[in-house]
């Protein structure tokens, strides 16, 4: 385990870094590295990351749920505290809002196909159904998704947690993660399209008379959830 001031270096740089490898946007998203027996350091709820300090890092005791400091930790600190229950050897944690990966997340792990190279590179993969985001109902889901064996989860409708051995393996397997779900959206359906490509070209023309950046989306995770019907939840 790491010491309580590296485990501060540690989380404060990685905060840049997933801004610098595109994984989260603004303040979303949250990482924490154990330290000391039952507390991690984690980073501060609604902070910008190019901003924050080591010395805003939140030190939180896992146990009784408080901490230390003048900043309040994360507010998704239950399912960073799910990972280590779950994984004794587990010392870093991260979780981001990553394009391709929320995306797939919309529609669960049946469009996402894995190699067993990758799927172990991971650690494995799970999926957790959906609970509004810092409630104790979405740390369970994704702490039962853990339990598992998985240590990389994808929320539905939320993100993306993972649980590494060090800030190293965790940002890997984000990455991998990421890789794996653009290549599985940018996927097209062999043969023809199953719509009337024509008129819904004529639908997208007036479409973005009201929504300048509407786009036409064919991918095979996007076909799957219009095929559901009715609205596609935010």
């Amino acid at each position: 385990m790491k010491n309580e001031a590296e485990a501060r270096r540690l989380v404060a740089e990685a905060g840049r870094m997933l801004l610098a490898e595109g994984l989260v946007a603004r303040t979303w998203g949250n990482v924490s590295c154990r330290a000391d027996e039952g507390v991690m350091l984690i980073t501060p709820s609604g902070m910008d990351y190019e901003s924050m300090s080591e010395g805003d890092v939140v030190p939180f005791d896992m146990a009784s749920g408080t901490w230390t400091g003048a900043r309040k930790p994360s507010s998704e600190h239950r399912i960073h505290s799910a990972a280590y229950r779950v994984f004794p050897e587990a010392e870093f944690v991260i979780h981001t809002h990553q394009t391709y990966a929320s995306a797939l997340a919309l529609t669960g792990l049946a469009s996402l196909p894995l190699t067993e190279r990758e799927r172990a590179a991971l650690g494995g993969v799970a999926h957790a159904p959906y609970a509004l985001p810092g409630t104790k109902e979405l740390a369970n889901n994704v702490e039962a998704a853990f339990a598992s064996g998985a240590h990389t989860v994808l929320m539905a409708r939320h993100g993306v947690v993972v649980a590494g051995r060090d800030r190293e393996e965790a940002f890997s397997r984000a990455k991998l993660l990421e890789e794996t779900c653009r290549r599985a959206c940018r996927g097209q359906p062999e043969g023809e399209l199953p719509f009337d490509a024509p008129r819904a070209e004529r639908l997208l023309t007036r479409a973005r008379k009201a929504f300048g950046h509407a786009a036409l989306e064919a991918s095979a995770p996007a076909l799957a959830c219009a095929a559901l019907g009715g609205n596609l939840p935010a």
